[in-house]
């Protein structure tokens, strides 16, 4: 079976793309685990020069007041905000993401905490940031929305990114018609238009939508077109211990270095530009302001 399996549903009103997984329990410590301190370093120069997500955060984000990053990871977001001035920390609820964070970035503030319970006073936050986390709880993402807008001040502003169920993924008809068995849910993919609506509905007025990751929503349409015909097959269900996955080493000094900033560059400027963005981008990025508190939603938009 391949890492995730993407098999058409409806929920409620909403008609998703939603995405299966043998195992998913431990998915997060076993990805944060691969990565040595100079994979952490690496994947912060790259998103340093990134085009889409770095320059939205530090054009939205706040700078009087604190932010944070709910399910904050290796902690990359966070070093890269600190060095733009905003007075940002991690929350996670992994403990291999916190030891991982806390290693590369000693200085920066890294706690324990669950997106759906926050361990902050009502409106006591300026900025609340939150990538490829909303997505992963079945019952969908309003609660971790609710909650968002419960820390975050009147006039607060909130960065997130949840899978989007982009043209080009609602063109593909060469899916699975449902998860193998023993397949546990891990994320949905939303629609433009139910994202917009869900985070309005929790307490924000959305300000701007973007989108990025084409080469993910490439990948994944062509394992589906690859697989055709094929019934996804479920493994044994057999006990093992668990293994931890060897760390990701990588040649990375803190110097990007001419060859790797050509292959970055080049990637960005053929993968992630607004043509393909509009439809074939993997994750939406929505940016939202905390409307005051009592005040009613605007109309729906498409």
């Amino acid at each position: 079976m391949p890492a995730q399996v993407i098999v058409p549903e409806r929920r409620g009103v909403h008609s998703r793309l939603v995405a299966y997984k043998l195992r998913v329990s431990e998915v997060w410590d076993d990805e944060w685990s691969t990565y040595s301190p100079a994979a952490v370093r690496e994947v912060m120069e790259y998103y340093r020069r990134f085009p889409v997500i770095y320059p939205t955060l530090l054009k939205h984000l706040p700078r009087d007041g604190e932010v944070i990053e709910a399910g904050s990871g290796l902690g990359h977001w966070v070093a890269l905000l600190r060095e733009a001035g905003v007075a940002a920390r991690g929350v996670d609820l992994s403990a291999e993401a916190l030891a991982r964070a806390r290693r590369v970035f000693p200085d920066l503030i890294f706690q324990e905490g669950d997106v759906l319970a926050l361990p902050f006073p009502e409106a006591s936050l300026a900025g609340y940031v939150s990538f490829g986390v909303a997505e992963h709880f079945v019952e969908g993402p309003d609660g971790v929305l609710r909650e968002a807008a419960r820390v975050l001040r009147d006039g607060g502003a909130m960065v997130i990114s949840v899978p989007w169920l982009s043209p080009l993924r609602r063109l593909q008809r060469v899916r699975p018609a449902g998860p193998p068995h023993g397949a546990v849910f891990y994320q949905y993919f939303f629609t433009r238009r139910e994202m917009i609506a869900a985070v309005e509905s929790a307490g924000f007025t959305v300000t701007a939508v973007d989108g990025y990751g084409t080469l993910k929503t490439l990948r994944d349409e062509w394992r589906a077109l690859r697989a055709r015909g094929r019934t996804p097959a479920a493994r044994p269900a057999v006990s093992k211990a668990r293994v931890s996955a060897p760390e990701r080493q990588v040649a990375f000094n803190g110097t990007v270095g001419l060859v790797r900033g050509l292959r970055w560059g080049l990637h960005n400027a053929l993968l992630e530009n607004p043509p393909l963005h509009r439809v074939a981008a993997h994750m939406l990025l929505l940016v939202a302001v905390r409307r005051p508190r009592g005040e009613a939603p605007s109309p729906a938009r498409p």
